[in-house]
């Protein structure tokens, strides 16, 4: 009896670490159909990351469709190929961390190679996939936008909903939707950062070079953050790349 209890512990705890594990990364997926718009079954997409060059694969299923879970944030290329189709590659596919990226696709017959930028495409980076609302700040935005504390989870106040916790309690901690400040829940690359005495942040990473995004959600977000009240707050820090610098 003992044994059966300590594996059914163990594979809890796998499953927690794994669901923790995904909430700073994000997903890809879409439908991959032929020029008459019928679903291509078996088609096999290849995701290159950029910047690290590591690549997955996925297959069709019976509706054409594809995904790829727990994707590192970044710039990929997305590949497409099937059996009598030409090949489509598919380049600037964003992935942000709590976010899901859409990416269809449309093979050409055979002989036939075609690069789309998927910048270019209308409603690409449009949210379709889930309820939630927020937003993330990007790279860009850390390094271009005026932090004074040089903790780059204070931009999250450039959001819709998000006000200043002045005088309130909470180490560096805003409200979110009227919520109180220690409401919110703040992590560090999907694990929990929070203030264990009062309410706010933890540990504060004050070197914004070391920040690749901020991923903000204010509501409707998934059960997976149902501890929070207000906001759920995740600083997600940057995995290098394979050029050396």
């Amino acid at each position: 009896m003992n044994i059966k209890r300590l594996v059914l512990l163990l594979a809890l705890l796998s499953i927690s670490i794994t669901a923790y594990s995904q909430t700073s990364r994000g997903t890809v997926s879409g439908v991959i159909t032929d020029a008459n718009g019928g679903v291509v079954v078996g088609a096999t997409v290849t995701l290159k990351n950029v910047e690290t060059t590591l690549s997955r694969t996925a297959t069709s299923n019976d509706d054409g469709f594809y995904r790829f879970d727990a994707v590192d944030p970044g710039t990929y290329a997305a590949t497409f190929t099937g059996t009598g189709f030409g090949e489509l590659i598919k380049t600037d596919v964003v992935v942000s961390g709590g976010l899901t990226s859409t990416v269809n696709a449309q093979l050409q017959a055979a002989g036939q190679q075609v690069t789309v930028n998927v910048t270019d495409e209308g409603g690409a980076l449009l949210q379709t996939e889930a309820p939630v609302r927020g937003g993330n700040i990007n790279t860009k935005q850390i390094t271009e936008l005026p932090i004074a504390s040089r903790n780059p989870v204070s931009l999250a106040l450039i959001l819709p909903g998000i006000t200043s916790n002045r005088g309130g309690l909470g180490s560096s901690t805003f409200v979110v939707n009227g919520a109180r400040g220690r409401s919110n829940n703040f992590m560090i690359d999907g694990m929990e950062n929070n203030d264990i005495s009062v309410a706010g942040q933890g540990l504060q990473i004050v070197n914004p070079d070391a920040v690749q995004e901020v991923n903000v959600q204010t509501g409707n977000y998934d059960a997976e953050f149902g501890r929070a009240g207000g906001g759920v707050i995740n600083v997600i820090t940057k995995q290098g790349g394979s050029d050396f610098h």
